[in-house]
């Protein structure tokens, strides 16, 4: 490796290190190399070797105690003896020029080739020109010096560098700004700026950018008789609700008779109002539907009241039988109810059991307005809703009986296949441990109405 000094093992100042060689004769003392003995002949001395040559150093002997190095100068490195030229061109890490770099013996120079960018006094790096200093850069406003360059701005409102990058030209914002400014107008350029000419019912706003609405319903309510309503660049007049119309001023609202004009939609007759109409209804026995348009007669349990002009109701549980009934004794008692003696218009329930148990062959039970027939547990009404018939307990899911359902009037029992017997709950069949008698038999029945058949009788005895 290459270095700017060559050392050659120094030696500490304090080295006091010699060599005696005892003779018959004499005494002979060898200094350590480096060193060299004093004038007393007892201690060694540094020898500055650098006064006896360079020691071969191609540039310049340094001496250290006990030893010497070669130092070589700036721009050099050195290789234990000789110093070589350091190529400072070679990396960019290693010189500072901007543009071309040119080595010399122990040194470089910079060409600086790149615009905006000029040598140093010593000519080893390339220094910024700052352009501003001289005739302001040739800007007519402001100049701004940048690293190897420099630009020009312009600080007045409305400016703007020209295409020459010095001048200052004016800003045309109606074409660079025209979906930002002047909306709802028309935009004029001015030097240096520029101004709005906003349509009918749009002013410009206070930094005169754009047009903003003008709320003519703000001032007198716009003219308007009742309601103004401000829409964007206009306003119109409205009026109360759909009975009235506007005049054609505009302004003012008048009755719209909607019986003249055919848009009431009454079944009959119609008669105007100011602001409204209504339907009436000159047939005999007819009311207002619910539309309040159509005409109706009264329903079956109300009737017509011919001082009203409306329908009453009936009184409760009772009906008329005609769309003409005009009086309340035209209400008559409904099915399952009868009139009170001494007041008709009360009608009371019929109790339909007391007669013939109303033909229910187990029990009959009043309901108001009518009456059902019940049935005993077991038993289920048949489709003359009058006589009770048995149910089959055993159809659905076998009863719920682990092995055998046999039906019976009105019930059903379960029982078990042989080898097993039947539980406490009715339902569920053990295991016979027949192991545990000593004498058993067993009988299985299947009940048949009206008869009993025996399946099988096995015995045995052990």
């Amino acid at each position: 490796m290459l270095k700017n000094t060559i050392p050659v093992s120094p030696i500490t100042a304090d080295v006091e290190t010699f060599v005696c060689h005892t003779r018959t004769d004499h005494i002979n003392v060898n200094a350590t190399k480096g060193y060299v003995l004093g004038a007393d002949k007892r201690r060694c001395v540094d020898l500055d070797e650098c006064k006896f040559g360079n020691w071969n150093c191609e540039h310049y002997c340094v001496n250290v105690i006990g030893s010497y190095f070669c130092r070589c100068p700036k721009g050099y490195l050195s290789d234990d003896a000789r110093c070589l030229d350091v190529d400072e061109c070679a990396t960019r890490e290693s010189n500072d020029c901007v543009g071309d770099c040119i080595n010399t013996p122990g040194s470089y120079t910079c060409n600086c080739s790149l615009p905006g960018f000029a040598p140093s006094t010593d000519k080893i790096q390339c220094e910024d020109i700052d352009e501003c200093k001289e005739n302001n850069g040739g800007c007519e406003d402001i100049c701004v010096n940048d690293y190897g360059s420099y630009r020009c701005l312009c600080d007045k409102a409305g400016y703007q560098v020209g295409a020459d990058k010095h001048n200052c030209t004016d800003i045309d914002e109606c074409a660079k700004y025209a979906s930002k400014i002047c909306q709802n107008g028309k935009c004029l350029n001015t030097n240096p700026s520029y101004t709005c000419e906003c349509y009918n019912g749009y002013v410009p706003d206070d930094k005169n950018m754009t047009c903003k609405d003008v709320n003519e319903c703000m001032v007198n309510n716009g003219g308007c008789a009742v309601t103004c309503i401000n829409i964007p660049g206009s306003y119109k007049c409205a009026c109360p609700d759909a009975g009235y119309s506007l005049r054609e001023d505009g302004h003012s609202c008048e009755d719209k008779d909607e019986c003249a004009m055919q848009t009431a939609s009454c079944e009959d007759e119609c008669v105007n109002t100011i602001g409204s109409f209504f339907c009436l209804c000159n047939k005999p026995f007819t009311v207002l539907g619910n539309d309040s348009r159509t005409c109706t007669y009264c329903d079956t349990k109300q009737y017509y009241n011919d001082i009203s002009y409306q329908c009453e109701p009936c009184p409760p549980h009772s009906q008329t039988s005609s769309p003409y009934s005009n009086d309340i004794s035209d209400c008559v008692c409904e099915m399952g109810y009868t009139a009170k003696l001494d007041d008709p218009t009360i009608c009371n329930d019929i109790d339909e059991c007391l007669i013939d148990n109303n033909g229910c062959k187990y029990k009959c039970e009043n309901v108001p307005g009518s009456a059902h027939c019940l049935c005993a547990d077991g038993y289920q009404l048949l489709s003359d809703g009058k006589i009770c018939g048995d149910i089959n307990e055993c159809l659905p899911n076998n009863g719920n009986c682990a092995h055998l359902c046999i039906n019976t009037d009105g019930s059903f029992q379960c029982d078990c296949k042989h080898g097993f017997t039947l539980d406490v709950d009715r339902h569920s069949c053990e295991d016979i441990d027949e192991c545990t008698l000593a004498h058993y038999s067993v009988r299985t029945f299947v009940k048949i109405p009206s008869e009993v058949t025996t399946v099988s009788v096995k015995e045995a005895i052990y």
